[in-house]
C-alpha cells in the first residue's frame, strides 16, 4: 500500500513536472517571440533613424552649399563695390590734382605754385602718352618744359 501511495505520488509529481515543463516551454517560446519582435522593431527604428540622419545631412550639405554660393556672390559684390570706390577715389584725386588748372581755365584766381603743379602733371601725362618715335620733337620740348617748371620758382 505504501508502495502504491508512493507510486501515485510519483505519478502526480510527474504530471505536475510535465505541466511545469510545458508552461516553461510556452513562456520561453512567448519570451523569444517578444524579444524577436523587440529586436525587429529596434532594427526598423534604427533604419528610420539612419534615413532621417542621411536626410538631415543632405539638407545640411545643401544649406552649406547655398551659404557658400551666397558668400561667393557677396564677396564678388564687395569686390566690385571696392573697385568702383577705388575708381571714384582716383577720379576724385585726379580732380583735386587738376583743380587749380580748371580754376585758372575758368578765369578764377589760383596760386601760381598750385597751378605749376597741375600744369607739370598734365604735361607729364601728355608726355607719357605720345609715341616717342613719331613725336620726338614734341616729346623733347615737353620734357624740357617740365624740367624747367620743376626747377624754377615762378614770380607772378
Amino acid at each position: 500500500m505504501e508502495n502504491e501511495e508512493l507510486l501515485a505520488k510519483i505519478k502526480v509529481l510527474r504530471e505536475e513536472g510535465n505541466k511545469i515543463s510545458l508552461r516553461i516551454g510556452f513562456n520561453m517560446s512567448h519570451g523569444i517571440k517578444i524579444i524577436q519582435a523587440f529586436l525587429k522593431d529596434l532594427e526598423t527604428k534604427i533604419i528610420e533613424s539612419n534615413k532621417a540622419t542621411d536626410a538631415s545631412l543632405q539638407i545640411m550639405k545643401h544649406q552649406s552649399l547655398s551659404i557658400a554660393e551666397q558668400a561667393v556672390k557677396n564677396i564678388q559684390t564687395l569686390d566690385t563695390n571696392t573697385k568702383q570706390q577705388m575708381d571714384l577715389f582716383q577720379k576724385i584725386g585726379a580732380t583735386a590734382e587738376f583743380s587749380p588748372l580748371i580754376k585758372a581755365a575758368r578765369g578764377q584766381y589760383v596760386d601760381l605754385e598750385e597751378l605749376k603743379g597741375s600744369v607739370i602733371r598734365a604735361m607729364g601725362i601728355m608726355h607719357s602718352k605720345l609715341n616717342y618715335m613719331l613725336n620726338n620733337g614734341t616729346n623733347d620740348a615737353l620734357q624740357k618744359a617740365i624740367e624747367s617748371l620743376e626747377s624754377e620758382i615762378l614770380v607772378p
